[in-house]
């Protein structure tokens, strides 16, 4: 993603968006819809949140982003790179990552090849 100038994803929902925190971490923009938790982005000029019931602010979007100059864009990037760092170390983030894979291990515990045994379950803390 580090080699691209702009993450478009007009997703229609997301939990949380762990592919928009990885476009981020490369020092790429982001254009997203409003139907993420990343939001404000503008404001941290780092990307753009909006609402897809309003397509022509995409374009609009997609117009500045197009006449960006490079050290313009060069803020950007590093301001999204620093964004992603300062997100992923804030407080409780690892532990709420900790708890959704956690839930998703314990509500889709399947063999990862065909022919294994089911994989056990697991508690709250992650253990079988």
């Amino acid at each position: 993603m580090g080699q691209h100038d702009l993450f478009f994803f007009p997703t229609l929902g997301e939990n949380y968006g762990h592919v928009i925190m990885e476009a981020l971490m490369a020092g790429c923009p982001v254009l997203l819809s409003d139907r993420t938790p990343w939001r404000n982005l503008t404001a941290a000029g780092v990307g753009w949140d909006l609402p897809l019931e309003q397509p022509e602010r995409f374009s609009a979007v997609l117009e500045e982003c197009i006449a960006m100059d490079g050290p313009t864009f060069t803020e950007w990037s590093d301001r999204a790179t620093a964004f992603a760092v300062q997100q992923a170390t804030a407080p409780g983030t690892v532990e709420a990552n900790r708890l959704l894979f956690r839930g998703v291990i314990r509500r889709h515990a399947v063999p990862l090849r065909p022919d294994a045994a089911p994989s056990p379950r697991y508690d709250e803390e992650g253990t079988p």
